[in-house]
C-alpha cells in the first residue's frame, strides 16, 4: 500500500488507492481539480511521487484519473532506456522523450543571488503545509536528490529574519503538516508573517492569466493558514 497524504484523513478519505504503487511511493488525490489552458476545467485527478517522479491521472472520477495514472506508471517501467530531457523545465525536472514520463533528474537552472530575493507565498506554504518536510526527509533517503532549490529557499527566509529549526534527521514517520518541526516552524513563519502586513490579501487584484490565477491561490492558502494558526493560539 502506497504512503496516503495526510489530508486525505478529511478530504476524499473514502478512496482507497491501489496497491500496485510502491510501498514508498506518496500517493494524493481529489474529485475536483482546475485544468488550466486556455480553455480551463475541472476533473477528478490522481498524483502520485515514485522514485523522485511525479503522475498526474485526470478522468471522470477518482478511480477512472488513478487508472490513468497507473498506466501511465506501467507506461514507465516498461520503457527501459529513458532518454532525458529538460524541456520546459528549469527547476532539475527532465522528461523522457521516448515514455513522457517525469522525474528530477537534473541539476536546476540558477538565477544567481535569487536566495537574497524576498521569500514570496508559495515559499511560506511550502513549508506550512509540510512539503518542505517531505521533501528534506527524500533527499535523505536519496544521496543523487538535487538540494539546491531546498537550499535556496532556506537562505531567502533566513535572509528576510525567519531562522528555521535544525531539520531533523531522521523521518520517524509521523505527519509531516503536525510534524513538531512543522510545527515550530509555522509559529515562526507566521510571527515573521504578522509582521510584515501578511496575510495582505490581492486576490481581487490579481490579473487572469495562469500566473495571477496561481498567486490569488496561494494568498487564498496562506490566509486560511494563517486562520489556522490564530485560532490555534487563541488569539483574538
Amino acid at each position: 500500500m502506497p504512503r496516503i497524504a495526510s489530508h486525505h484523513r478529511w478530504k476524499d478519505h473514502e478512496h482507497v488507492p491501489s496497491g500496485d504503487w510502491p510501498e514508498d511511493c506518496t500517493v494524493q488525490w481529489g474529485s475536483s481539480g482546475i485544468v488550466l489552458g486556455k480553455t480551463s476545467r475541472m476533473t477528478a485527478f490522481f498524483e502520485a511521487f515514485p522514485g523522485g517522479g511525479f503522475i498526474r491521472g485526470e478522468g471522470d472520477t477518482i478511480a477512472v484519473a488513478e487508472e490513468d495514472a497507473l498506466a501511465q506508471y506501467r507506461r514507465k517501467l516498461a520503457c527501459l532506456d529513458h532518454h532525458w530531457q529538460r524541456g520546459r523545465y528549469a527547476n532539475g525536472g527532465a522528461i523522457c522523450k521516448r515514455c513522457g514520463c517525469f522525474e528530477t533528474r537534473f541539476h536546476p537552472i540558477v538565477t544567481l543571488g535569487g536566495w537574497r530575493n524576498k521569500p514570496d507565498l508559495g515559499d511560506l506554504t511550502f513549508i506550512l503545509g509540510g512539503t518542505y518536510l517531505f521533501a528534506h526527509f527524500r533527499a535523505l533517503s536519496d544521496r543523487d536528490a538535487p538540494r539546491r532549490h531546498q537550499r535556496e529557499r532556506w537562505l531567502r527566509l533566513r535572509v528576510a529574519g525567519i531562522d528555521l529549526p535544525p531539520l531533523p534527521t531522521e523521518d520517524t514517520g509521523e505527519d509531516h503538516g503536525t510534524h513538531p518541526w512543522n510545527v515550530e516552524a509555522r509559529d515562526r513563519i507566521m510571527e515573521w508573517a504578522v509582521a510584515n502586513g501578511y496575510p495582505n490579501d490581492t486576490s481581487e487584484k490579481a490579473p487572469f492569466t495562469i500566473k495571477g490565477f496561481l498567486s490569488a491561490l496561494e494568498n487564498r492558502c496562506f490566509t486560511h493558514a494563517h486562520a489556522e494558526w490564530l485560532a490555534s493560539r487563541k488569539v483574538p
